[in-house]
């Protein structure tokens, strides 16, 4: 993490352990294929057994490790922003390394605002809703949720899309009454918004 933060670049972390064979399997082709070498390389690559010594075991915790393997792709600043749970081969994970590069330069730029403004309610919104698109959903409902509670002042279709994200994130948790609360508190937002109100 310290050479990510100096370096200000993005981190790929392969968790991994000795039975895993689709762990090998992605040291064996992936990782050697010279597209996923190239493309990698603006990335700080580090490998973590899963089942390693404590301070190992304790970042597949952090990160919330089920299954190996995960490649779980972090900011400069260590917020897990996009995870792949299965083995990819050279071209598809070629194209996970360029996702991994949009999606990262998003989550950097509202980690810079955030650092700036902790209670930026657009910035909240936006990471929150990255978050919610890469099924993260811890992390997006703290985000969205704090959103939620400072955005009185920001646009109404904005505010009903913050609740509408929230809700969806509540329902993937098996929340449906958090759920179909949150649909009602965007819908009774005023002024009325056809596009909003009818997602």
């Amino acid at each position: 993490e310290r050479q990510a933060r100096a370096e200000a670049r993005l981190v790929l972390v392969d968790f991994w352990a000795d039975w895993c064979t689709w762990c090998h399997e992605l040291d064996r082709t992936t990782y050697r294929d010279p597209t996923v070498v190239d493309v990698s390389r603006d990335f700080v690559a580090v490998k973590v057994n899963a089942e390693g010594g404590p301070g190992e075991a304790a970042l597949a915790a952090r990160y919330r490790v089920e299954k190996l393997p995960t490649i779980g792709f972090l900011t400069p600043g260590g917020r897990l922003f996009l995870r792949r749970t299965a083995y990819e081969g050279p071209e598809p994970f070629t194209a996970t390394l360029k996702e991994a590069r949009r999606v990262g330069a998003q989550a950097i730029a509202f980690e810079a605002a955030l650092a700036f403004d902790g209670a930026d309610p657009a910035a909240l919104a936006g990471l929150g809703s990255l978050l919610a698109e890469q099924k993260l959903v811890a992390d997006a409902r703290e985000l969205l949720a704090r959103a939620r509670k400072v955005d009185q002042a920001r646009p109404v279709a904005e505010r009903k899309r913050t609740r509408r994200l929230l809700a969806a994130v509540e329902q993937a948790r098996g929340k449906r009454p958090a759920s179909l609360r949150l649909i009602e508190e965007a819908l009774a937002l005023q002024p009325p918004d056809a596009a909003e109100d009818a997602a």
